[in-house]
C-alpha cells in the first residue's frame, strides 16, 4: 500500500491524531470531533516539524506513551517497508 501525508495529514495514518495537539498551548478546539483515532496504518505516533525546542515536550508524552513515537523534522519523510522506518531526506536519522 502506498500513502502519502504531508504535515497533519501524516497524523490520519497513526492510531491516534492526538499527538498533533501537543505543541499547541492552550486548549485545543476539536471542531466538534468526539473521536480522534487515526486509520491504524502504522504502529506507531508522530509528532512532525519537530525541532530541538519541542523536545521536552516530546520526551514527557514519549514517556506517558504506550506507543512508540517518531519525530520527522521538516524535509524528512518516512518510508516504512513491515516493521522498518526508515527516515528520509534532510539529517537522514533512525
Amino acid at each position: 500500500m502506498v500513502y502519502i501525508g504531508s504535515s497533519a495529514d501524516s497524523y490520519v495514518a497513526c492510531l491516534t491524531i492526538e499527538p498533533a495537539e501537543w505543541k499547541q498551548k492552550g486548549a485545543v478546539d476539536h471542531f466538534g470531533l468526539k473521536n480522534l483515532s487515526g486509520l491504524n496504518l502504522v504502529s506507531f505516533l508522530l509528532s512532525v516539524h519537530y525541532i530541538s525546542e519541542f523536545q521536552k515536550i516530546i520526551q514527557k508524552h514519549i514517556e506517558q506513551s504506550t506507543y512508540p513515537i517518531k519525530t520527522p523534522k521538516d524535509g524528512q519523510a518516512l518510508l516504512i517497508q513491515g516493521k522498518k522506518v526508515i527516515f528520509l531526506g534532510e539529517n537522514d536519522r533512525e
